[in-house]
């Protein structure tokens, strides 16, 4: 039963990255350059609260998307200090630092943990439910974070 979720839940977040890479609604001036090499380029707004204006929005229930190498590669342990407030020397690169992010960011934040996925150099991003507006807008100042989104209900169109 718990794959049946995991994969509803990947499928709901691929299928919002895709919605993202098709949007148009976005300013082409607020949009920072591209630091990763995705096969299809993602552009993330400097924003990183993405799509918090839906009606179709699942209550306090998030996915936290980590920023890929080339942009972890940037930070250092000194210049993100201030802005990592939960594990500031450990960057998301593995499952298991993936993991221990989790954790340490619902034991700061509150919530409860729903999923963690985190593979090589594709998707990175944890699910967190139980967590309030405000925390996840803190959670989302954290340099390794690129992007915060709701969970949403799927409609048929």
């Amino acid at each position: 039963m718990n794959h049946y979720l995991d994969w509803a839940i990947a499928s709901a977040l691929t299928f919002n990255l895709i919605t993202l890479v098709n949007a148009q609604d976005v300013a082409p001036s607020e949009l920072p350059e591209t630091t990763c090499f995705h096969q299809t380029p993602v552009r993330i707004p400097r924003n990183k609260l993405l799509h918090f204006d839906s009606a179709n929005r699942v209550p306090n229930t998030y996915f936290v998307g980590f920023n890929c190498d080339k942009a972890l590669a940037r930070i250092t342990t000194n210049s993100a200090a201030h802005r990592s407030q939960v594990l500031p020397n450990t960057m998301p690169t593995s499952p298991a630092n993936c993991a221990a992010l989790a954790s340490a960011y619902v034991a700061r934040f509150g919530g409860s943990i729903v999923s963690v996925w985190c593979s090589g150099g594709a998707l990175r991003a944890i699910a967190i439910s139980g967590i309030t507006e405000a925390a996840i807008a803190d959670l989302a100042q954290d340099d390794r974070v690129e992007y915060v989104e709701p969970d949403m209900y799927a409609t048929a169109s």
